[in-house]
């Protein structure tokens, strides 16, 4: 008897873990001008290639934009804010408990 209660505890424990790992990542970055100077306020686009999928999120004020729980693919990116050229970025890989960083200069 105790060593069933043993083993059905160590199952639940195990699924538990299981539970806890995510199959999703993260993306992050800094968007900056061309004088290192951080760019708050802008425009930051997430596009799964494969579903078309987009995320939207607005740079902070030190210039840091984040996606948490992307779903797992790859990804376009494009950043833009005015008075600055706009960004755009092909083939952003998003893996499983990763955080992906794109760190990105507007150029004027």
């Amino acid at each position: 008897m105790r060593s069933q209660i043993g083993r059905i505890a160590a199952g639940l424990l195990l699924a538990m873990l299981a539970q806890a790992q995510t199959s999703r990542g993260t993306v992050t970055g800094t968007v900056t001008d061309p004088s290192e100077g951080v760019v708050g306020g802008a425009s930051v686009e997430l596009v799964h290639i494969a579903t078309g999928v987009r995320r939207r999120a607005i740079t902070n004020a030190a210039g840091i934009y984040r996606f948490e729980a992307v779903d797992l693919g790859t990804y376009d990116v494009k950043i833009a804010h005015a008075g600055f050229n706009s960004f755009a970025a092909a083939g952003l890989g998003v893996e499983a408990t990763r955080t992906a960083v794109m760190d990105v200069r507007l150029d004027r």
